[in-house]
């Protein structure tokens, strides 16, 4: 199994009142921020697994921004190599005959044939990723290839901050035992926040169309301290973003353009806060 350059930035990934388009941004309700030290500016866009169709407003924030910009970055290029995984899924085995009856039958109800194969064949780390993206629209055109085709529409290049050789030595995908370990917990869990929510996947969609990133946030910090692995393994973690980090803060122009996946901007570890921990001032653009 293997990851592409467009499934990282899905996963880096997996996870209601609609905000004024008038209002002003905060560290609560944006998807772009400014990034200040000495000469160096640097507007800084997350950006989620979405249509830009359905975010048309963040498509025309993400224009007018990248326009003022004289060089414009992103975290890898989009020919990377593909991240494979070499677990063998058949090790792991199905979570259905482990949940509880009222969970079975829902889970039979909500997948009733998915990834290919019967639901009763599923094992917990599958089921989770399609719970976690049940009700997302299709992501295509994504919301940020539409803003790097403009950028690139107006002649400026996106260059990666990490070289393919750094993504490959820190690539290290979850193991047999941490998938194993994704069971009726997790998938009882999930099917909770379910009920609560409505498809998870459509409810976080809703919240970044909403630019509501701090709910985004502490959802995801939530249903990982449940024990739902991300993918991603090793490039969900504190090294990637340190290697990201310390890219960044070699960028030497002036005005910059910085294009990344929104969880990999917030939380306490993300790159927002690190920057700050290295002087910058950070700032809600929208």
């Amino acid at each position: 199994m293997h990851l592409t350059r467009r499934q990282f930035a899905i996963l880096a990934c997996a996870l209601t009142v609609p905000a004024s388009q008038g209002a002003a941004a905060s560290e609560d309700n944006a998807v772009f921020w400014q990034a200040n030290l000495a000469d160096r500016s640097i507007a800084i866009f997350g950006y989620e697994r979405i249509s830009a169709t359905l975010v048309s407003d963040i498509v025309r924030d993400g224009e007018r921004i990248s326009d003022q910009a004289s060089s414009v970055y992103t975290d890898i290029g989009p020919n990377a190599p593909p991240l494979r995984y070499t677990t063998n899924m058949k090790q792991v085995p199905p979570v259905l005959p482990d949940l509880a009856p009222t969970d079975a039958d829902d889970l039979r109800r909500i997948m009733p044939a998915a990834a290919g194969s019967p639901v009763e064949r599923l094992p917990g780390y599958v089921v989770a990723l399609l719970l976690m993206g049940e009700g997302q629209h299709s992501w295509a055109p994504s919301v940020e290839g539409v803003i790097m085709d403009h950028v690139r529409s107006s002649g400026k290049q996106i260059s990666p901050l990490i070289s393919d050789a750094d993504l490959m030595s820190i690539w290290s995908p979850p193991d047999t035992f941490t998938l194993q370990a994704i069971g009726a917990h997790q998938i009882s869990y999930l099917l909770e926040k379910r009920r609560q929510l409505g498809p998870i996947g459509g409810y976080m969609e809703t919240l970044y169309r909403q630019r509501r990133v701090s709910e985004i946030t502490r959802l995801r910090e939530e249903i990982a301290k449940e024990g739902v692995v991300n993918p991603l393994g090793s490039l969900a973690g504190p090294q990637f973003k340190a290697l990201l980090l310390k890219q960044v803060l070699k960028i030497e122009a002036t005005k910059n353009f910085l294009i990344v996946p929104l969880a990999v901007l917030l939380g306490n570890d993300g790159i927002l806060e690190l920057m700050k921990s290295n002087g910058f001032q950070i700032t809600a653009l929208a």
